[in-house]
C-alpha cells in the first residue's frame, strides 16, 4: 500500500490515481480545458494548480527544462514554511514533492527519484537500467507566470521540441501499480518493485487497454478509436 506523510503528499497522489498523463490531444491538436481528463504536462499542471487554489495552497506555475528544451511545466509550492517544487505534469510517478533548495530522494514503484541542487538550478534524477539519468532541470529563479501562461498557449507550434511526439504515451497510478504506456507496449510497475511488459499490442488491444486497465472513460465528444495513432509496431 503506498504511504503518505501529510497533506499535500495525499493531495498528489490523488491527482496521479485520478488523472492520467497522455498525449492524445497533443497528438491531434485538442486544446482541451484543464480537467480529470488529464494530457500532457500542462494540461495536468493547471488542473492541479487549479485544485490548489480552491483549497487556499500558495502556488505558483513554473517550468522546466527536458533535454535542453524548455518543455516542461510543474508548481512551486509553499507548505508549513517551506518550497516545493510539484511535478504533477510528470509521466513518471513524481508523487512527492522536491524541496526547492535541498536534494531529496524516494522510491516509488520501484523506480527512484533524485534531486539535488546545482548551480542555479534543481536537477530531478531517474533511475533506470543503466543509472540514473537527467530527467528534469529547474531553475530555481522562475520567469513571470504570464510568459508561462503564453508557453502554454503556444505548445502545438513546434512538436519536435516535446520528447512524446513519436507515438502513443499513457500513464497513470492504479491501485498499488503505475501503468506506463508507450507505443504498443505496457510496462506495469507493481509497488513492490517487480514489473511486467506487454509488448505489440494491437488498436483494439489498446483500447482495451486504456478503457479497462487504466480505467479511463474518454470525454463523450471523441471517439477513442479516432484518436489512437494508428501505428502497430512502434515503441
Amino acid at each position: 500500500m503506498i504511504r503518505v506523510s501529510n497533506v499535500l503528499e495525499e493531495m498528489i497522489l490523488n491527482e496521479f490515481e485520478e488523472v492520467p498523463f497522455h498525449n492524445l490531444f497533443f497528438l491531434h491538436g485538442i486544446d482541451h480545458s484543464p480537467s480529470n481528463y488529464g494530457g500532457t504536462c500542462s494540461d495536468k499542471v493547471l488542473n492541479f494548480y487549479r485544485k490548489l487554489k480552491m483549497q487556499g495552497v500558495s502556488s505558483r506555475l513554473c517550468s522546466g527544462y527536458i533535454g535542453g528544451q524548455e518543455t516542461h511545466r510543474l508548481i512551486q509550492v509553499e507548505w508549513n514554511g517551506q518550497s516545493y517544487f510539484v511535478d504533477i505534469g510528470n509521466g513518471w510517478p513524481c508523487i512527492r514533492p522536491f524541496p526547492v533548495r535541498q536534494g531529496y530522494e524516494y522510491e516509488a514503484f520501484g523506480l527512484i527519484f533524485r534531486s539535488k541542487v546545482v548551480g542555479d538550478s534543481l536537477e530531478i534524477y531517474k533511475s533506470g537500467k543503466r543509472g540514473f539519468h537527467l530527467m528534469l532541470s529547474v531553475p530555481l529563479r522562475q520567469k513571470p507566470e504570464e510568459e508561462i501562461r503564453e508557453d502554454i498557449k503556444n505548445r502545438f507550434r513546434d512538436r519536435s521540441i516535446y520528447p512524446f511526439t513519436s507515438g502513443l504515451r499513457f500513464a497513470r497510478v492504479v491501485g498499488d501499480d503505475f501503468l506506463f504506456l508507450k507505443g504498443t507496449t505496457l510496462t506495469r510497475y507493481r509497488f513492490a518493485g517487480s514489473i511486467e511488459k506487454r509488448e505489440n499490442l494491437d488498436r483494439k488491444a489498446l483500447e482495451r487497454v486504456i478503457t479497462d486497465e487504466f480505467n479511463f472513460q474518454f470525454p463523450p465528444e471523441f471517439q477513442l478509436s479516432s484518436i489512437i495513432p494508428s501505428y502497430e509496431n512502434e515503441d
